[in-house]
């Protein structure tokens, strides 16, 4: 064979190979052009409209005409969010200060503060109004001499991190944050110590006489996803003061101290979601007011300084208890990092008794008071008592859920209270009148008591002293006006749940009470008033009795509420979240009936036995192979085109048809990777793309024009937009929404969620953060709205009503017991029933009468089941109780196989689940832990394809349901658009192609040559 026929054979051997990689590459990017486009911003295929001027193309329309409308609308509702939204704690007629006042801003989180989390639902914090411009916008004058040294004191590095970033000790700390794992917890305030000042600002003194009016102090704590704080030592970065993360160190009291020494009139304003301890501030007699603002978001000091001016008055109310000590609860008995004597990997390693029961935040001091004054349970033993005595309430509450004061005072008069037997409601109406000098605007809270009976403490059903119901906020109210209210609340948030005995929501024989009051401790006084106790009995005010309705049941009652609305019996489903279930007689959960007796023990010895382990690994679902399962996903072509569905309902006739196109490798295949974006089912060519974005804090990581792609949509945000790079993502913190107590609020925010989901093209939105406050050591706290399960219900399904008449996929997160950040992912989380259905899920339960159609689950176990598996909750509660008929989709998923394996496929979608979240389609490869998520794996197992064609159906509903499907109508067809990447592997193969053409011919031409035959 000749020199030059071996050329020619070898580059065709080359340019043959490059087809063959210029062809699998082109194979690769459609597997993935739903994230292609995504990330590089092409639309690889579109639905085209021909004629869009029907009057059904598009369905959601937006409140706003315009993009500078929608950023006014962002300013104005965060500033009013933050006017009502911030509480006043203390006031000796200080505030409000003078127009025009002079006053100078202590603390470095005066100049550095949190505007929002650190990492997860965080805020635009480069466009952020900071405090100095918003008091000069206010009217007030601003002591440029401190802004200047705190800028300088901010700027000052000390080495790098480990990261190789540089590290300022005399900024604000951050939380350290960890997916995966323990967080390390160790905390630095950062605040800088006087003699920084000094050295970085001589004479700085000086400069409080023209600046006098008034001393602002700042104090402020970190927020962050995938991270907590951690009491007591083990929660301070080294070399660190003061007792506890959560408590004042040296440098705060010393520059406190700074201010009281100098100025006549002292205000703090507590920049934070976690709660201090602000016991020494509140006796002191030199603070003259303390002002709760939360994180405010972008626009949020804006609505700070309306208060500090008297522009507007207070009207805040606490949703989280402020103890004297941040530690004395019962839940932070075991908070933290527990791991199991004999753990596996990380995801089998951590654990959380949450052996405090129902009586965490409030629901623990509010009853152990009531019980001191009735004196039953031990109620004034020492144990439990921050200073080692007996457990003294006026000890250990600084300010209780519900407080809030104003800067004028109401008169509130219950006028009736009326039950709906047949619906099963109570309304509750009163009148309000301001008594005082100025405007403003006033809440009315609904607190009830149920008997805690014999049967109760027999059978271990829990009661707390007085509970949340409801609440409803008056308009603002001129002095002298009145305003009448009524507000509606269904009585099943009053029944106990029986985990024992009944196994059902029970309603005791005996009286139940009533009252509205200023909060919860108020509310208490009046009822333990109406049962003829007062300060002589160890009340700490006497209570107005008339401000109580009493109504009596003669009979148990455990029927009325154990059947849902939709008819499905109430049962107990989370038996196996319960670590007595597991290891019998292992767990004494808290009891008011002895409350020495009963007090938590920190939980450190657990061991995972051989029952457990199948459910620690994720892999007790057997997947069955001998069954036909051709009918489920019979793959034939439908009639009805998915444009068709627009609007349709659940039980419409025509999704049959629509799911019988779908093929079983599609449906495999959208729940293996469709929660970083739900996939175009192949089978199904019409099915929408719908864009998403995390949250809480406002739709994240885009601005209004990269994903606007129609021109004919009203909506449409051209790159010519003098608004086209605004960020949507500076919304206040949940905390400071529900603080407002204004349901009509957490409306408007819902509806401009919306909003922005039209003028960001993106459908779903993963908020809000629906779990509870348990403990103020939560890192995310900013991202959950109460330690209240109630006014968590309350806000979010305010907000998913609001944001779903816009067609926006509301996700709220995460469902379940994500009470913690340290150890999230796999952390077993265990408690009995009654908690998990009176606290969080009460929470997440109001949201689907809402009508939800998006819920995430969260990265823990239920018990020792991950979330998205667990039947009991998933199923048999969500799906079945509640009637719920959305889509459910995991949290993120990181391609790791310790990761991948406890967060199990399979078991995830018997569960329910409709996306798993995870990017790469690389799990069902010869390494990956769901290689059984084939079309092989599965065909054979009736109950699990079926699974996979309801679950698949819930998202086809969501989606016909959504403003993805704007601009589309019986006109719409999808059309594939050459995008930029696709040219380019169209090149490639047109090249390789030609090149292997040419090479093959001339191999075959120096083959003659040669007198020799091609092999073929």
């Amino acid at each position: 064979m000749s020199r030059k026929t071996n050329v020619w054979r070898g580059f065709t051997t080359i340019t043959a190979s490059l087809l063959a990689l210029s062809v699998g590459v082109a194979t690769v990017c459609e597997s993935w052009k739903e994230s292609l486009d995504q990330n590089l911003g092409t639309t690889s295929s579109s639905i085209e409209t021909s004629d869009k001027t029907a009057s059904d193309t598009y369905t959601y329309t937006s409140d706003y005409t315009t993009t500078d409308e929608l950023v006014q609308a962002h300013e104005e509702l965060n500033e009013q969010l933050s006017e009502e939204g911030s509480v006043l704690l203390k006031n000796n007629g200080t505030l409000p200060l003078g127009s025009g006042d002079k006053v100078t801003l202590f603390g470095a989180a005066s100049h550095y503060p949190y505007y929002g989390p650190e990492f997860g639902g965080s805020v635009d914090e480069e466009n952020a109004v900071s405090l100095e411009q918003a008091l000069t916008d206010g009217g007030f004058e601003v002591n440029p001499t401190m802004t200047a040294l705190y800028e300088t004191l901010g700027n000052i590095t000390d080495g790098k991190d480990e990261q190789g970033n540089d590290i300022y000790p005399y900024r604000p700390g951050a939380l350290t944050s960890t997916f995966i794992g323990p967080v390390p917890g160790q905390y630095a305030v950062g605040e800088p110590p006087l003699s920084a000042y000094e050295e970085n600002a001589a004479g700085y003194q000086d400069s409080f006489a023209e600046y006098s009016d008034a001393a602002i102090v700042v104090l402020g704590r970190s927020a962050s996803e995938a991270a907590d704080y951690l009491p007591g030592d083990d929660g301070l970065a080294e070399g660190e003061s003061g007792e506890n993360a959560l408590a004042l160190n040296d440098e705060e009291r010393a520059m406190i101290d700074l201010a009281c020494q100098n100025f006549d009139k002292v205000v703090v304003l507590i920049n934070s979601v976690n709660q201090l301890e602000l016991g020494d501030l509140a006796d002191n007699d030199q603070i003259d007011a303390i002002l709760w603002v939360g994180l405010p978001g972008v626009y949020g000091f804006n609505g700070v300084a309306d208060v500090l001016n008297g522009e507007e008055s207070p009207s805040g109310h606490l949703t989280s208890t402020y103890a004297a000590n941040s530690q004395s609860s019962p839940a932070m008995v075991n908070f933290g990092n527990f791991e199991y004597t004999n753990k596996g990997d990380q995801m089998e390693s951590m654990y959380l008794v949450e052996a405090e029961g129902i009586y965490s935040g409030y629901k623990y001091y509010e009853t152990r008071y009531a019980d001191i004054v009735s004196g039953q349970g031990n109620a004034d033993s020492a144990t439990g008592s921050s200073d080692g005595g007996a457990w003294n309430y006026e000890d250990e509450i600084v300010y209780g859920f519900g407080e809030g004061l104003s800067y004028t005072t109401f008169e509130q008069r219950l006028d009736s209270v009326e039950t709906d037997e047949e619906n099963h409601t109570m309304t509750v109406t009163a009148t309000v009148t301001n008594t005082g000098d100025v405007a403003g605007k006033d809440v009315v809270q609904v607190y009830a008591q149920s008997p805690y009976t014999d049967y109760d403490r027999q059978n271990n059903v829990e009661k707390a002293g007085v509970q949340l119901m409801d609440y409803v906020k008056t308009d603002e109210l001129q002095p002298g006006e009145s305003q009448t209210v009524s507000t509606t609340f269904e009585l099943k948030y009053l029944a106990s749940y029986d985990y024992t005995t009944a196994k059902t929501y029970i309603m005791d024989a005996g009286d139940y009470y009533l009252s509205i009051g200023n909060g919860a401790h108020e509310a208490l006084n009046n009822i333990l008033a109406a049962q003829g106790y007062d300060v002589s009995d160890g009340m700490t005010d006497a209570g107005d009795g008339s401000l109580t309705y009493t109504w009596h049941q003669d009979e148990f009652d455990d029927t009325t509420y154990a059947t849902s609305e939709n008819g499905t019996e109430i049962t107990n489903q989370l038996d196996d979240m319960d670590l007595n279930y597991w290891q019998e007689g292992t767990v004494t959960y808290l009891s008011r009936s002895d409350w020495e007796g009963t007090w938590p023990k920190a939980y450190t010895d657990i061991a995972i036995t051989d029952e457990m382990q199948p459910y620690m690994q994720s892999d007790f679902y057997e997947m069955k192979t001998d069954e036909d399962t051709s009918d489920i996903f019979p793959e034939e072509e439908s009639s009805v085109s998915f444009l068709e569905m627009k609007g349709a309902d659940l039980d419409d006739e025509r999704w049959d048809e629509i799911m019988d196109g779908v093929t079983l490798e599609d449906a495999l295949y959208g729940i293996r990777v469709g929660g970083t974006q739900p996939k175009k089912y192949e089978s199904v060519d019409e099915i929408v793309n719908a864009l998403e974005s995390d949250g809480p804090g406002g739709i994240n990581g885009t601005d209004l024009a990269t994903r606007s792609t129609d021109p004919d949509s009203p909506t449409y945000v051209s790159e010519d937009d003098p608004n086209a790079t605004y960020k949507p993502n500076d919304y206040v913190c949940e905390p400071i929404v529900a603080s407002t107590f204004n349901k009509d609020l957490a409306t408007a925010q819902g509806a401009l969620f919306g909003n922005d989901s039209l003028w960001t093209n993106t459908t779903i939105f993963f908020a809000p953060g629906v779990n509870n406050q348990r403990t103020p050591y939560n890192g995310r706290n900013d991202e959950y709205y109460s330690e209240d399960p109630m006014v968590t219900n309350y806000c979010a399904s305010a907000v998913v009503a609001a944001a779903r008449e816009k067609g926006t996929i509301i996700v709220p997160k995460h469902l379940a017991f994500n009470d913690q950040e340290s150890g999230r992912m796999g952390i077993s989380v265990f408690m009995n029933e009654q908690k998990a259905r009176e606290t969080e899920l009460r929470g997440f339960e109001g949201m689907v009468d809402a009508g939800m159609n998006g819920l995430m689950t969260s990265m823990n176990r239920v018990g020792i089941t991950y979330s998205s598996g667990h039947v009991g909750l998933m199923q048999n509660i969500l799906r079945g109780e509640w009637g719920y008929q959305g889509f459910l989709m995991t949290d993120i998923i990181f391609s790791m196989k310790d990761v991948t394996d406890y967060m199990s496929a399979k078991e995830s979608v018997i569960g329910g689940t409709t996306l798993m979240g995870i990017s790469s389609d690389s799990q069902i490869g010869s390494s990956g832990s769901w290689q059984y998520m084939t079309v092989e794996g599965v065909s054979e197992d009736r109950q699990f394809v079926q699974a996979l064609r309801d679950n698949t159906k819930y998202l086809f509903y969501a989606l016909a349901n959504s403003n993805a499907m704007n601009g589309l109508n019986s006109t719409s067809r999808v059309v594939t658009n050459m995008t930029w990447w696709r040219w380019s592997y169209a090149a490639f193969i047109v090249a390789a192609l030609a090149l292997t053409v040419l090479s093959l011919t001339m191999y075959a031409r120096a083959m003659r040559k040669s007198g020799k035959e091609i092999e073929r």
